[in-house]
């Protein structure tokens, strides 16, 4: 292997340049972070409690699910409420 013949001790590392950054900033913060957590359920209201529940099911049927939801433009959550609404709703 050849050595090298390099002079490092010559070496600069230039002028430094400013770097561009646009600045994004937020008029109503308050705004934007009630949007963000907003409930988007209907169902959801402060005067009425709700339980936590966990389903476990196959990958493939959450897939599905995931991919309905998404094509309707909403949440997994809104998704299975409004399934559930329908069914008990048909039981009368």
């Amino acid at each position: 292997m050849a050595k090298d013949k390099t002079d490092y001790s010559k070496l600069t590392l230039g002028t430094k340049k400013p770097i561009k950054r646009e600045e994004k900033r937020i008029n109503d913060i308050d705004t934007v972070v009630e949007k963000i957590h907003t409930p988007e359920v209907e169902t959801i209201k402060k005067d009425i409690p709700t339980k936590r529940i966990t389903l476990d099911i196959p990958v493939p049927l959450h897939r599905a699910v995931r991919n309905r939801a998404y094509d309707l433009g909403i949440p997994m959550k809104q998704y299975f409420l409004e399934l559930a609404k329908k069914d008990l709703a048909n039981m009368d």
